[in-house]
């Protein structure tokens, strides 16, 4: 519930500050719940739906997405890099599991098959740092809506896991676990 109200009201104060100039606004959302190998979370689509909905109403031109898979997240990345290019603002959400290993973040596609910590790294889990400076990095303003459970599905079979974060803010989910 405390994603709904902080999205809100950055995106009502976006509304009245900005009425007045024609910004462009591109917004790519992503919600995965039905993962293959990691629990099903049962909020995701819901709230990425929500998102975009929003979104949209208030004139973000929104690339989105539910349940991708690894391949399927990668081209609408780079088709969200295209549109970011020159924006004023470019907002990127996610609902779905999201881990940290050796210090560092990733979102899980719901083709994600994670058995050790060379899986993540090589390519099975999409870096939240990739997410930011490759397709966010020219834009104006830069939000960044994340509704990731952090319970680390895969936690087995990686020594170095972690339920911790980069950032001093934690990163805390009303996602449901099914």
């Amino acid at each position: 519930m405390r994603i709904w109200l902080i999205a809100l009201s950055l995106l009502a104060v976006l509304t009245t500050a900005s009425a007045a100039n024609a910004e462009r606004r591109v917004a790519f959302v992503v919600g995965n719940g039905a993962y293959k190998y990691a629990p099903k979370l049962e909020n995701p689509v819901d709230d990425a739906d929500a998102m975009t909905s929003l979104l949209r109403s208030i004139g973000f031109d929104v690339i989105e997405g539910t349940n991708l898979g690894r391949d399927q997240i990668a081209e609408k990345l780079l088709e969200f890099g295209k549109k970011a290019k020159g924006a004023d603002i470019a907002a990127f959400y996610y609902a779905g599991h999201g881990i940290a290993v050796a210090g560092n973040n990733y979102l899980l596609p719901v083709d994600a098959d994670i058995k050790s910590e060379m899986d993540v790294k090589l390519g099975s889990a999409i870096s939240f740092d990739d997410i930011l400076d490759q397709t966010m990095g020219e834009a104006k303003l830069r939000l960044v809506f994340l509704d990731a459970s952090r319970n680390n599905p895969f936690a087995a079979g990686i020594a170095s896991h972690s339920s911790g974060c980069r950032s001093p803010f934690p990163i805390r989910s009303p996602n449901k676990v099914r």
